[in-house]
């Protein structure tokens, strides 16, 4: 919570905007490292899942920077740190921390998994509305159609979707707290910069 009311205020401000946006890849190895330390289950299963989705993650980066499919034509900048072929290496960790934390989230409801995948999905397609715009603005991607196409967010449905599927396998019960806090202070984040800079 502090993290990301520090980074809010942070890029709020001109002179330390930057700076800030410049520590976006720390931020989200932080994330990664909080929620792996809340994590109450084993740590086999934490560690299966993170691998699994930032694998899956990363190679559909891949596939949508090179082909266009599912998401559309854009490109990455610079924002988000090292890249290799052509996405950040931790964009994979950032599919890891929404998947996990929606997972999380559903993973008590009595519904059947293919339910809770699709609400955790649905909750991970609302949460990309928040963060596209302010991504865009900070260099973390650019879309080269300029407006931000619906089949970006239909790519996010399908694939976030797949990833669901394997967490509520792995998954039967919600293991961790910290998941909440997360998306919390990232829906804060985001829509607070949405209005700050009037998007």
């Amino acid at each position: 919570m502090i993290l990301h009311l520090v980074g809010a205020i942070g890029c709020a401000i001109p002179q330390t905007r930057e700076l800030t946006i410049g520590l976006t890849p720390v931020n989200l190895l932080i994330n990664a490292g909080l929620l792996a330390y809340c994590h109450n289950g084993t740590k086999k299963q934490l560690i299966l899942f993170f691998v699994l989705s930032s694998i899956a993650g990363f190679t559909v980066e891949v596939i949508g920077v090179t082909t266009g499919f599912p998401f559309g034509d854009y490109t990455y900048g610079s924002t988000l740190g090292v890249q290799l072929l052509n996405v950040p290496v931790l964009i994979g960790v950032n599919w890891f921390i929404l998947s996990y934390c929606f997972g999380m989230l559903t993973a008590r409801l009595g519904l059947p998994i293919v339910a809770k995948s699709i609400l955790a999905a649905l909750g991970m397609v609302l949460i990309d509305l928040l963060i596209e715009p302010i991504a865009v603005r900070f260099d973390y991607w650019t879309w080269h159609q300029g407006d931000i196409p619906l089949s970006n967010y239909a790519g996010w449905l399908v694939v976030s979707f797949g990833i669901q599927l394997v967490f509520h396998q792995l998954f039967k019960e919600n293991l961790n707290k910290q998941s909440g806090v997360t998306v919390g202070s990232q829906t804060f984040y985001f829509s607070f910069l949405q209005i700050f800079f009037k998007i």
